[in-house]
């Protein structure tokens, strides 16, 4: 199967630098990325076993809702993905109403692919030269799995054996489209590196002279925030890309699918 992966990296490229669309990742991103920073700022100072747990329940509970709050959104962006590939270039608040409705569907895919996924890899050796490749190979079966629960009229079963018929009948593509993907993200992300680098360049400055890094730390709280919101904005960048061109790839698989079965 011929895959245009210019087309579907360079469509993710200008759908991801969108606004409004990304706004919605940002506050999660942000949310998740300054709770982490708490949390370290936490534990760094905190003087009894007591607060420590505190801390650590705080951002356990703050990350369940931010889990909660990217599934909704996740399933608005693969819809809105959806009707970018087809030429309409719209808000993706009209994909919003489309999540709400599917939004349990996803939690329940979600929660079963957790479930299977751990099912899994619990039958393997044990040994890190296996367990790697495994949990890649794992994650290449279900690839497709989100855009097929968001997109079709298929149950969780259903869609999960889609989703391993595409990647038997696709290895090669879906694995050629993992490496490009996984290549730009891992730029991407050095790149939001940088703006958390420039800002947290006193703390680190004042930690290597001597200062205790709490303290540094807590003497350079609004610097090192700013720095985390610029490393969110371009680690949300990122994700609407990653799930644009994954939508874009199923897409593509879908199209030849079709025409394979009309013959």
């Amino acid at each position: 199967m011929e895959i245009d992966y210019g087309k579907i990296f360079g469509k993710a490229a200008a759908y991801a630098l969108s606004g409004h669309r990304l706004m919605p990742m940002f506050a999660i991103n942000s949310a998740m990325l300054l709770s982490a920073f708490m949390l370290v700022q936490g534990i760094l100072a905190s003087g009894s076993l007591g607060a420590l747990f505190s801390a650590i329940g705080t951002f356990v509970i703050i990350l369940i809702i931010i889990a909660l709050a990217s599934i909704f959104f996740v399933t608005a962006y693969v819809h809105d993905a959806s009707d970018y590939w087809k030429g309409k270039d719209l808000d993706v608040s009209h994909s919003y109403r489309y999540a709400k409705n599917k939004y349990l569907k996803m939690l329940g895919a979600t929660v079963l692919v957790g479930i299977v996924s751990s099912a899994i890899s619990m039958m393997d050796v044990g040994l890190p030269i296996v367990n790697i490749p495994f949990g890649i190979i794992i994650g290449l079966i279900f690839m497709m799995y989100t855009p097929i629960i968001v997109l079709e009229s298929k149950g969780l079963i259903n869609s999960m054996k889609e989703s391993y018929s595409i990647f038997m009948h696709n290895k090669f593509d879906v694995l050629a489209y993992w490496w490009l993907l996984s290549g730009i993200q891992m730029a991407i992300f050095l790149l939001s590196l940088i703006p958390l680098a420039i800002f947290a360049w006193p703390a680190i400055t004042a930690a290597i002279s001597g200062v205790p890094v709490a303290q540094a730390m807590q003497a350079n709280a609004a610097t090192i925030s700013f720095g985390i919101l610029g490393m969110a904005a371009v680690m949300s960048y990122s994700t609407i890309f990653g799930i644009a061109s994954l939508t874009f790839m199923y897409a593509y698989v879908k199209r030849v699918r079709t025409r394979k079965s009309s013959k």
